[in-house]
């Protein structure tokens, strides 16, 4: 017995995009949301609409802005304060091509270090990120289940000339660091997981 509400992406503008928030127009309105990347227009529209839903929505929907506005999600496109890094999670290919278009529309090209599960697809996502990296920094996660880092090298070497390999996420972002411009680090959430890690030893 639940109505169903459908949500056209046509009907959802971005209208602006920053390394920290994102700008949309929907129904009528403009919103900022607290969190960089196109995709967050979706999300902030389904909540918008789920709020709307509710029983008693006319007590809360004065808050939509605020809530959108102070609305954080560690770990995508997140950018670590501090360090000229954008920390993502993304680790398929359909992850990748929208982080692929916000990147290069916030930050141009960048300095990618990137490691993965071995389930994943480890080429289609080389296939996409390459794309807008300078260079390339492949390591391995620490996880039993992390891709070797010498296959997912591979798969980047087939689209791009700058590949290194390091042991670890903390050597590669080391040595990200000595390069110009934005770190982008994405492949996994164990990545992200050993970025913080690596990060707290530098506080």
């Amino acid at each position: 017995g639940c109505p169903i509400i459908a949500i056209d992406p046509e009907d959802i503008e971005v209208i602006g995009l920053t390394q920290d928030r994102t700008m949309i127009r929907y129904a009528c309105d403009t919103y900022s949301i607290g969190l960089p990347g196109s995709c967050q227009g979706r999300n902030a529209a389904l909540a918008i609409e789920a709020i709307r839903s509710l029983d008693d929505s006319d007590r809360i929907e004065q808050f939509i802005h605020i809530g959108l506005e102070d609305a954080r999600w560690p770990a995508r496109m997140q950018k670590l304060d501090g360090y000229p890094i954008i920390l993502d999670v993304t680790h398929t290919c359909k992850g990748a091509e929208c982080l692929m278009r916000d990147v290069e529309r916030i930050c141009g090209r960048v300095t990618l270090v990137t490691g993965m599960l071995s389930d994943k697809d480890l080429d289609g996502v080389a296939s996409l990120l390459s794309k807008i990296s300078k260079k390339v920094i492949v390591s391995s996660p620490d996880s039993p289940r992390a891709a070797d880092k010498e296959i997912l090298a591979a798969c980047y070497r087939k689209y791009h000339d700058d590949v290194t390999v390091y042991d670890s996420i903390g050597a590669a972002l080391d040595a990200a660091l000595k390069e110009d411009g934005m770190i982008l680090v994405t492949g996994s959430f164990r990545t992200a997981e050993d970025c913080l890690r690596w990060l707290r030893t530098r506080t």
